[in-house]
C-alpha cells in the first residue's frame, strides 16, 4: 500500500507538523495516484515558484508528484535512495520534470544545507517510511 507519511510545511520559524495519514488504494492505477497526489497539493495551497522536498521520488507517487509539482511551477528536490542504478533513476525523475535528484548520503552533506537554505522550501512531503525530507528542511538556516 502506498501512502503519504508526513506533510511538513515550511515557511515560519516553527513549523506545525501535520500527520497525514492518508492511504492510497492498493492500485498502482496511475490515474487514482494522480489524483490523490493533486489532491495533497491542494491542501498545501503552494504557489509556483516554490521548491518543496519529497524523499522516495522514485516511487510510483513520487514520480506522480514529481510531474504535478512541475505542471504546477514547483522546484522539487528529490531524495532517493542510495543503491545501484542511481544514475540511470537520476535521469528518468529528471525526465519527468524533476529539478534536483540527489541520494540519500547527499543529505547530509554541507553541499545539501547550502543548497537548502538558497531554494527555501516550503513544504517538506516523506512518502513511505523515512523522515529524510523533514531533516533536510529542518537543517536549512
Amino acid at each position: 500500500m502506498l501512502h503519504l507519511r508526513r506533510i511538513s510545511p515550511i515557511g515560519c520559524r516553527n513549523p506545525i507538523f501535520w500527520d497525514a495519514f492518508r492511504a492510497f488504494s492498493s492500485t498502482t492505477d496511475q490515474s487514482s495516484i494522480r489524483k490523490a497526489v493533486a489532491s495533497i497539493l491542494d491542501s498545501l495551497s503552494l504557489k509556483p515558484g516554490g521548491t518543496l522536498v519529497l524523499n522516495h521520488g522514485d516511487s510510483d507517487v513520487g514520480k506522480s508528484l514529481i510531474q504535478l509539482a512541475k505542471e504546477r511551477k514547483l522546484r522539487s528536490i528529490s531524495i532517493i535512495d542510495d543503491k545501484p542504478g542511481n544514475p540511470e533513476t537520476i535521469e528518468e525523475l529528471k525526465a519527468l520534470g524533476g529539478d534536483i535528484i540527489v541520494p540519500l548520503s547527499y543529505t547530509k552533506t554541507w553541499y545539501m544545507k547550502r543548497l537548502v537554505s538558497e531554494l527555501s522550501p516550503i513544504a517538506g512531503i516523506n512518502l513511505g517510511e523515512g523522515y529524510q525530507a523533514t531533516a533536510v528542511w529542518q537543517g536549512r538556516g
